[in-house]
């Protein structure tokens, strides 16, 4: 069984997991310098890393939509409204990578959306360029978010997640599952204490002056629970296994690793890279189930060969024997075909005939292609039929326009229609194609 490894980069150091199964085992836990990960990847015989980190230029913002959340459906419209958005507010960006997610609050449909520009992906790309099977990676709010959300801590309420990991303290404050702010900061010692009490305390206030947030409680995660003085909220402890609870990361990416599939960030160059492997894997996989299975047949045929050629033999028997009654039943052919024709001759006349259906069914087929919008289709009702059709293709790009055009006018030729005069404007998407469409239809 293939070995999963899932990651949390913490500054210089990582911890990790290591699965071989669905099981947790907690002998699997280990927590080393981010320098050795590569090598200790390899000596494990890990197939695949699942990696978060804490992203400090993780960019997120909210926007309102014109339009009903439930009228929404179709998942093409919004990535183009949401990449619009990001081009509208941020245009320096060029290389980047975005989750997003909808809502329905008391004023309408909004979004909710995480971005991240090629910077922060620099940890990720040099393990990549190490050989390293990178299958996923996320900040480290969404494992988080899972994790209270299988607790049942998640309200609709404002809330702090405040994460112990070491001397590094990651803070986040959530409208439900909405990551508002995040930072983190280094304490001087490991254990909960003043530095922490005072940072939250100062993260409250900023909430509320400058987000309109207004936190009613903070969640320690990685800490053991005790009492606390001076802080300006009420607060609480979210504990797993004493014994893992300084790894919740790694513990979170294994336990929701299925609630958390669609969420990844990744550059598009790898995005790419990624469904090209998967499809290279599936066809490896097919190549040799296929070889396999026709090893099988062969060794079949093999053995059905001297039964087949007795067969054959008896067949070629009767063939001699029925020789004479071939050439009895030739003749009869050759009767009812001198007979038949008159009757032949007057239907391929009738199936020469113009047929308006006929010649709609190639620009019917065409059509079909999702890009192309048929303005107007003028027909000659005569043999051959001349017909002149206008049109628009929609598209993002003039890549995706040529695409579409070629596809439409192959499907046209493919069905019959032959094209002799066209016009074609890439820049508005419009064209005119004019040719003839012949019946094929007659008898022999």
């Amino acid at each position: 069984m293939s070995k999963t490894a899932y990651i949390s980069i913490e500054g210089a150091d990582v911890q990790v997991y290591i699965s071989t199964g669905k099981t947790l085992n907690e002998e699997n836990f280990y927590k080393f310098e981010l320098k050795d990960l590569p090598e200790f990847v390899r000596n494990k015989g890990v197939k695949e890393l699942i990696i978060s980190q804490f992203l400090p230029n993780l960019i997120t913002f909210r926007f309102n939509l014109p339009f009903a959340y439930k009228n929404l459906k179709k998942k093409k419209i919004l990535d183009g409204i949401v990449m619009g958005e990001i081009r509208k507010r941020y245009p320096a960006l060029h290389n980047f990578s975005f989750i997003y997610k909808l809502y329905e609050g008391a004023a309408g449909a909004y979004v909710r959306c995480y971005l991240l520009d090629e910077a922060n992906f620099d940890t990720v790309n040099k393990l990549i360029i190490e050989g390293l099977n990178v299958k996923a990676f996320y900040p480290n709010f969404l494992p988080l978010i899972e994790l209270l959300k299988v607790r049942e801590e998640l309200v609709k309420h404002d809330q702090i997640i405040c994460l112990f990991s070491g001397k590094l303290r990651y803070i986040f404050v959530l409208h439900g599952e909405e990551l508002i702010l995040q930072r983190s900061f280094e304490s001087s010692v490991e254990s909960l204490g003043d530095e922490d009490v005072i940072n939250i305390n100062m993260t409250v206030s900023y909430s509320i002056q400058n987000l309109r947030i207004k936190p009613e409680k903070v969640i320690f995660i990685g800490e053991r629970q005790q009492e606390i003085e001076g802080l300006t909220i009420s607060y609480d402890f979210l504990e797993i296994p004493e014994n893992i609870n300084a790894l919740t990361i790694p513990f979170c990416l294994f336990k929701f690793q299925s609630q958390l599939k669609g969420k990844e960030f990744f550059l598009p160059e790898y995005k790419k890279y990624l469904s090209t492997s998967k499809y290279i894997n599936y066809g490896i996989g097919s190549l040799l189930l296929a070889s396999i299975l026709f090893l099988f047949y062969n060794l079949y045929i093999l053995n059905e060969i001297n039964g087949q050629w007795r067969i054959l033999n008896f067949y070629r028997n009767e063939m001699a024997l029925k020789e004479r009654d071939f050439l009895v039943l030739q003749e009869q052919i050759n009767y009812f075909e001198k007979n038949l024709s008159p009757f032949i001759n007057l239907q391929n006349r009738k199936n020469s005939e113009g047929d308006i259906r006929g010649s709609i069914y190639p620009i019917s087929e065409a059509s079909k292609i999702k890009e192309v919008q048929i303005n107007s289709i003028d027909i000659e009702n005569k043999v051959p039929q001349k017909i002149k059709i206008t049109g628009n293709i929609a598209g993002y790009s003039f890549t995706e326009r040529q695409k579409a055009y070629l596809d439409f006018k192959n499907t046209l030729v493919e069905k019959g229609f032959k094209i002799s005069n066209e016009k074609w404007d890439i820049t508005n998407g419009d064209f005119t194609l004019e040719g003839e469409y012949e019946a094929r239809r007659t008898l022999p």
